[in-house]
């Protein structure tokens, strides 16, 4: 009885975790500047385009996959490359925000799970 509660309590702290490192990559995601309107970006003609050739990419590639982070950084990675270095930067700061929150909650359930036993 104690070990199902004990196991109860866990996988509901782990849910727990899981939606705040979402929320966490998506806010940062949120946060990087738009790369056409800082830098050098603001001064580079075609970085608009580029942001919305890949904004098209995101759409027909990877907004399937975003109830999966690793998936969708996997998807941006290797569907959503850009010739612009401004909008490349821009890719992989968002890369960089999810794999930075998946291993943050790695480390967290590995915690939990030498804590528990």
């Amino acid at each position: 009885m104690k070990f199902t509660v004990t196991c109860l309590i866990t996988l509901l702290a782990l849910s727990s975790v899981q939606a705040d490192a979402n929320t966490n990559a998506a806010n940062c995601m949120v946060n990087l500047p738009k790369p056409y309107t800082s830098g050098t970006g603001a001064s580079d003609d075609t970085c608009p385009k580029a942001y919305l050739v890949y904004g098209v990419c995101i759409a027909q590639n990877c907004a399937q996959k975003t109830q999966n982070l690793g998936d969708y950084a996997g998807c941006l990675k290797s569907s959503c490359k850009s010739d612009n270095a401004n909008v490349q930067k821009y890719i992989d700061g968002q890369i960089k925000c999810i794999y930075s929150r998946l291993l943050s909650f790695a480390v967290m359930m590995v915690a939990i799970f030498a804590f528990m036993y």
